[in-house]
């Protein structure tokens, strides 16, 4: 896919997760934002929105009655990180790693599903220079996607006292 186009991260998030506003007040959960405001260039914005939307879905889909999801976009030095935090039990470690594998589909789950999304997120991470994992944590469950800015261009504000150097192949790119 061509990698030629901006996404304003916050405002695709902040679509997603209206779609599921139906099924958080259905199910009582608890959504938690905390969205910097960050573009990406230099990617394919349908890419960028099959992946949230898998990672998103899955955390609605999986948090149990009266649960809470964290989503959390922040810069981190020269990357963007996405994290999305579900309150569900712990993976088994073998799993955490399994998950993205084609096909694979956590045991003891009856929920339906083709475990196709995360294999094909971590295929999309990947094509944009960037990476995906996941881990528990003391709030259950966390996915982090992780772009790095050496090879997705990051358009959004660095912070007063941060020199910032642009590869020479990406002159056209301003920060704002």
């Amino acid at each position: 896919p061509a990698l030629e186009e901006t996404v304003d991260m916050k405002g695709l998030l902040n679509e997603l997760l209206e779609q599921y506003k139906y099924i958080a007040e259905r199910n009582n959960l608890k959504l938690e934002t905390e969205l910097a405001d960050i573009k990406l260039s230099g990617c394919n914005r349908n890419g960028i929105r099959i992946v949230m939307d898998n990672i998103l879905g899955n955390a609605f889909k999986y948090t149990d009655q009266g649960g809470t999801i964290s989503v959390h976009l922040y810069r981190v030095k020269e990357t963007v990180k996405i994290e999305v935090t579900n309150t569900h039990i712990p993976l088994q470690e073998d799993d955490l790693e399994e998950i993205f594998n084609p096909f694979h589909r956590l045991k003891a789950q009856e929920i339906p599903g083709s475990g196709l999304g995360l294999a094909a997120a971590k295929k999309i991470v990947r094509i944009h220079g960037g990476e995906i994992s996941a881990k528990n944590c003391n709030k259950g469950f966390k996915l982090i996607v992780t772009l790095s800015k050496e090879d997705v261009p990051i358009l959004a504000p660095e912070p007063a006292n941060s020199p910032i150097s642009v590869p020479p192949i990406f002159t056209s790119v301003t920060l704002k």
